[in-house]
């Protein structure tokens, strides 16, 4: 069975406040495991203040979607969206679409 994948897609956002959230909410994000990239990622509790968001590498979709909805600022990022993980250890960063195709993540931010 293929793979349907939407690739390239950008956003125009007016405010940008919790904007992660704006962006996720037509996605069921509590059925889903996230896992961001601590490397390639920077979103600030605010713009005027700075200040890391993300604690921790990785949330589950309850966990998540209660943290997009505080205030937040992303400067970049880089979220892998996983279903049915089992254990934190099978989170890898993926670099290459062949990588994403073989892995069990279902979508990157």
């Amino acid at each position: 069975m293929a793979k349907e994948i939407i690739r390239g897609v950008s956003f125009v956002i007016p405010d940008p406040s919790n904007c992660l959230f704006k962006i996720l909410k037509c996605i069921d994000i509590p059925r889903y495991q996230q896992y961001i990239v601590s490397s390639q990622s920077e979103v600030w509790k605010s713009w005027e203040t700075g200040g890391n968001f993300f604690y921790k590498g990785s949330y589950s979709g309850r966990n998540f979607t209660r943290k997009t909805k505080q205030e937040h600022t992303i400067i970049f990022l880089k979220l892998q969206v996983y279903q049915d993980l089992q254990h934190e250890s099978e989170y890898e960063n993926i670099s290459t679409y062949e990588e994403y195709l073989t892995s069990n993540c279902q979508m990157i931010v």
